[in-house]
């Protein structure tokens, strides 16, 4: 026997009291392992240093260690630890993974979703300068005259996206207020026109749509963002009318680069409500094939008398109140539309 356990039976007369001396101690000490163990397990949360497979493998091997002591955790329970464990970049994907198929929601398939969803999360990452996109001619200005405020733009060549006259930009136009107030069943003339459904609305996109829409490469889709200021995509083939631009206007991006726009047209679309998809068309959209996004200005639709309400996760674009788009929330604070 060894020392350290000598010691619990040495005041112990019979070979029967040393037994139940020794088994009463473990009983406990394994009780108490069992229940520092689950705590660990349930109170534990993915740290933001860490990888997918990391975090996976964490709760994979708690899991084997309750197993140990006697406590079986199924994999229904892993998998749910290792969803409600994640950080909040991953809420979108938790949605999207409510509406995947029950046979399938393994601890394996998780693992598998996850891991790409990482990769999708960094390539993401990579190019989120692109997300406070806003739109300037091509002048320079010295950061001393901005400060002191000594420089001036000259108006003469800046041309209104609203009315296509030059001298004023857009959210000075004249014509802004009577664009906004005279609205009609014809959408024609908004910034994001569509055939509007007079069905009552509804919070939730439809499970199996809305999952196939979170799958798409970020390039496919649309980001509703209120960094840019105008209407962009570097998707040529998306353009159903089109003019060429060559009058020097870049899009400058939050890391100071700038990207040239070469033309400007409209783009249709196809857009998820209540259930239906619907056809439409997004107007004034700048071509700039450097930005690698397709973005929706928050600016240039409530210029033209559309409403954006945020709730929660969900971004809402309407127009008397009858839905026109929605769209969910990603990181660094863009949506993704059902577009």
């Amino acid at each position: 026997m060894e020392a350290e356990q000598l010691r619990h039976v040495l005041v112990c007369l019979t070979s029967k009291e040393m037994w139940t001396r020794l088994a009463t101690i473990h009983t406990q000490s394994s009780s108490s392992h069992k229940l520092l163990l689950t705590q660990k397990f349930h109170e534990y949360r993915m740290d933001c240093t860490d990888s997918v497979a990391s975090h996976i493998a964490k709760v994979r091997n708690m899991a084997l260690q309750l197993l140990d002591v006697g406590e079986n955790v199924s994999d229904l329970v892993i998998t749910a630890k290792i969803l409600s464990s994640l950080p909040s970049k991953f809420s979108s994907f938790r949605s999207a993974w409510n509406s995947v198929d029950p046979t399938r929601q393994t601890v394996d398939y998780l693992e598998q979703r996850l891991l790409e969803e990482e990769s999708f999360l960094e390539r993401d990452d990579e190019e989120n300068s692109v997300y406070s996109a806003t739109v300037r001619k091509n002048y320079k200005e010295s950061a001393s005259d901005s400060r002191k405020g000594k420089s001036k733009r000259d108006k003469q060549n800046i041309k209104c996206y609203s009315c296509n006259c030059r001298g004023h930009y857009a959210r000075d136009c004249p014509q802004r207020d009577n664009n906004a107030s005279s609205m009609s069943d014809d959408f024609g003339n908004l910034a994001l026109i569509t055939t509007i459904s007079n069905e009552s609305s509804s919070r939730n996109a439809p499970s199996k749509q809305l999952n196939a829409l979170l799958q798409k490469d970020i390039s496919e889709v649309w980001l509703t963002d209120s960094g840019a200021s105008e209407h962009m995509t570097f998707r040529r083939n998306w353009f159903s009318s089109y003019s060429p631009r060559d009058d020097g206007s870049t899009v400058s991006l939050g890391d100071n680069k700038e990207h040239k726009i070469v033309g400007v047209g409209t783009v249709r679309i196809k857009r998820l409500v209540n259930d239906k998809w619907l056809d439409g068309r997004i107007e004034n959209v700048l071509y700039v094939p450097g930005i690698r996004k397709n973005l929706l200005s928050v600016g240039a639709i409530t210029r033209k008398g559309l409403k954006c309400s945020f709730e929660g996760e969900i971004v809402t674009i309407s127009s008397k109140n009858v839905v026109c788009a929605r769209g969910i929330l990603q990181r660094n604070n863009v949506y993704r539309m059902f577009i």
